[in-house]
């Protein structure tokens, strides 16, 4: 199959998430956090979920996944993203600095605790 691309699907799978729901239940849950992701379950934000993992959005696709019902239950700062993403891979303008800092983030983001453990 890697190599028929007549089995490809629409999908590029630069993101390599599988679209099985159980799949993305038990191992997506793992990538993301030690647990299961019950964002998952729901049929509407899976959906979403796999839109904009695929950030290589062109006007069309981010037209179609911004109207998605699961797209209004997106935080306005992940919609910002997925928009400043769609922006910078169809547009070529680069996401406003209160979306993608700048400045990195520092190396350590605590500070040492009693023991010595961060």
């Amino acid at each position: 199959m890697e190599h028929d691309q007549r089995e490809w699907g629409a999908n590029s799978y630069h993101s390599a998430i599988l679209r099985s729901p159980e799949n993305q239940r038990w191992v997506t849950a793992m990538d993301i956090a030690i647990g299961q992701a019950h964002c998952l379950d729901d049929p509407r934000m899976r959906e979403v979920l796999v839109a904009i993992a695929d950030w290589k959005m062109d006007e069309k696709t981010f037209r179609s996944t911004s109207e998605l019902s699961g797209w209004s239950r997106l935080s306005a700062e992940a919609q910002a993203l997925v928009t400043a993403s769609y922006m910078y891979y169809d547009k070529g303008i680069f996401p406003p600095t209160d979306v993608v800092s700048l400045v990195p983030p520092s190396l350590l983001a605590d500070t040492a605790k009693e023991g010595g453990a961060v």
